[in-house]
């Protein structure tokens, strides 16, 4: 991300009437302000919004990096709507256009109205995987599960080799059917596309699943901290439940204390 604002800022320099790289320039700014929330970035991101529909008011890259800066920077989710709508309909066959509008409808409550903005981007793009799950995790938000598992076996499809939406499809199976064996059917099928934390996890699910509570702690435990492949929230929520569910209620107080300070901190 860094050196493509460096790349885009450079397109400026050489052309100062360029209004689709300062498009670009605020887009790489509001992501940079996404995951750091820095006010340089958001000043930045404003700045090259404004020269952008300066030099061409009604460029759809200005006006899609405006809505952004709306709903993610601003936090003005009803003025995001209205921009994304209508960049929407003015881009019908951009993935990114597609998504910012579903985005925003998810974040109004509105997961329905979200899903066919969601499945049309990665329609658009298939193979990548800045859409792949939205669909389905927005589905299985919405508790519908038989067409999240339709979303899931066609990202197994496209993409054989990644275990999320095995994992995800055995979760959901597993919880369906009040059973550890589709957990245990994902190790035996698919445990070599999957890390060594994401076998431990699997494996304190089983415990779990099976009322061996210690046992599932032990397996959650066992994967080291910070891991990229396992969502530290994810691990230690678990974690805390799992302590409910001994009994052990001072303790699960303690780590549902501890997870609080990192949810807000995250």
């Amino acid at each position: 991300l860094s050196q493509a604002t460096k790349l885009v800022d450079e397109a400026v320099r050489l052309d100062p009437e360029f209004s689709d790289a300062y498009a670009r320039l605020a887009h790489a700014h509001i992501l940079a302000y996404v995951r750091a929330a820095k006010d340089a970035d958001a000043d930045s991101a404003k700045q090259a919004i404004e020269r952008a529909l300066a030099i061409d008011p009604q460029l759809p890259d200005a006006r899609l990096a405006r809505g952004l800066y709306e709903l993610y920077i601003a936090k003005d989710r009803a003025s995001a709507l209205r921009l994304l709508q209508s960049v929407a309909q003015q881009l019908p066959n951009s993935p990114v256009a597609q998504a910012s509008l579903a985005l925003v409808l998810r974040r109004l409550g509105r997961f329905t109205e979200a899903i066919p903005y969601f499945e049309r981007a990665w329609s658009l793009d298939p193979l990548s995987h800045a859409y792949d799950l939205s669909a389905a995790t927005t589905l299985l938000g919405l508790r519908r599960f038989p067409e999240t598992l339709v979303q899931l076996q066609l990202h197994n499809e496209r993409f054989p080799d990644d275990p999320d939406g095995y994992y995800a499809a055995a979760r959901i199976n597993a919880f369906n059917q009040n059973s550890a064996e589709p957990l245990r059917e994902l190790l035996g099928q698919h445990a070599t596309l999957l890390s060594a934390s994401d076998r431990k996890s699997i494996q304190g699910q089983i415990a779990a699943f099976e009322g061996h509570y210690a046992e599932a702690i032990k397996q959650w435990e066992s994967i080291p901290q910070p891991d990229p492949n396992v969502d530290q929230l994810v691990r230690n929520e678990e974690i805390a439940i799992l302590y409910v569910l001994m009994g052990d209620r001072s303790t699960a107080t303690r780590h549902l204390t501890e997870l609080e300070h990192e949810a807000r901190s995250a």
